[in-house]
């Protein structure tokens, strides 16, 4: 059944509506699609800076060493602490005596870091704290119940360092690491979408992305040991 021109005509306007509709629909639905990621772009970056700012400083130092002194300062005089005998044997007789020797420690005297490990003898005690600050090691008579403790705090430049790195640093910190990795790789994603959102420009943008790529590919092939 063909239909005549009258009949067409009313059809071919309605057609038109629908596309310049749609059309109307599509270009608001960029607008606003961009005009969020500039929103969402914005507030990454400022959640971002000073994540981008401390992470860029701690990298030059760890990139060099040789320009900062990267040492720990020196190790304070040693405390010693008299500790029950009583105590002290039950304490290691227990199921998890390192953990519960540690705590002890920790309430008779100050010390750096977090309990490591536990080195247990017939005749002494050794206990190791790292941490982000500093060491300390306590060293315990188990003859006589002396505990010497020696807390070797860090400097600023190696706190720094272990920071950059999460190095005993501890379950925050590195979770803290992991959301600023993340807050960091969405920002990026979000500005590559407003990138590439510059028509007149997006020849050059892809040029520059593959430019990027490429050189960033040669460098580690061939300038990398």
């Amino acid at each position: 059944m063909q239909l005549s021109r009258a009949q067409v005509k009313p059809l071919r306007g309605v057609f038109d509506t629908v596309a310049k509709s749609w059309n109307s629909l599509t270009r608001i639905k960029k607008g606003t699609f961009y005009r969020f990621s500039r929103m969402w772009h914005a507030y990454l970056s400022a959640a971002a800076f000073i994540v981008l700012i401390f992470f860029s400083f701690s990298g030059i130092l760890l990139n060099h060493p040789e320009w900062f002194n990267s040492g720990k300062t020196e190790t304070a005089a040693p405390v010693t602490v008299n500790l029950s005998l009583e105590t002290l044997e039950e304490t290691l007789a227990g199921d998890f005596p390192g953990p519960a020797l540690a705590r002890i420690i920790e309430n008779e005297a100050r010390v750096i870091g977090a309990f490591k490990a536990a080195d247990i003898s017939n005749f002494d005690v050794t206990l190791r704290y790292t941490g982000v600050k500093g060491d300390t090691l306590v060293f315990i008579d188990r003859e006589t119940g002396l505990a010497e403790i020696e807390v070797e705090p860090a400097s600023l430049t190696s706190i720094i360092h272990n920071l950059h790195r999460g190095k005993e640093a501890g379950a925050v910190w590195k979770a803290i690491i992991d959301i600023s990795a993340i807050i960091i790789l969405a920002m990026s994603l979000v500005g590559f979408v407003l990138f590439l959102s510059l028509r007149l420009r997006l020849a050059t943008s892809m040029k520059v992305i593959g430019g990027s790529v490429v050189g960033l590919g040669l460098i580690i092939w061939l300038l990398t040991p």
